[in-house]
């Protein structure tokens, strides 16, 4: 789970998280997503006990962005049979990860700042 031993004692109080699948894409949210804490699952699936873990910060905001939309809709799903008090959101992907959208946003001359 990257990022959450990092985590700066201001940012305790954030309870908004965006989940992704490796660490490069959780540095790279820290950028496009100021206002979340990224938790990288190393991988394409959530497992029991990251989500575990996730419900002890309970989270007012979660999004999941990973490489493939599909990818993202099942572990939204299973985090919502399991976390039911809050809002669960994906970011739609056309195969991209984070990381590299936030390299083709810095070609483009683009906000890198746009995940709200």
């Amino acid at each position: 789970l990257h990022s959450f031993p990092t985590r700066r004692s201001s940012d305790l109080d954030n309870k908004k998280f965006i989940i992704c699948e490796g660490v490069y894409d959780a540095i790279s949210l820290l950028l496009q997503a100021p206002g979340y804490t990224p938790m990288a699952v190393l991988g394409s699936c959530i497992t029991d006990y990251q989500i575990e873990f996730l419900r002890e910060y309970v989270p007012e905001k979660i999004l999941i962005y990973m490489d493939e939309t599909k990818i993202s809709i099942r572990i939204a799903n299973k985090l919502k049979s399991i976390i039911d008090y809050c809002p669960i959101g994906i970011i739609k992907s056309d195969g991209t990860d984070p990381e590299e959208n936030m390299k083709i946003r810095m070609m483009k001359g683009y906000n890198l700042q746009w995940i709200n």
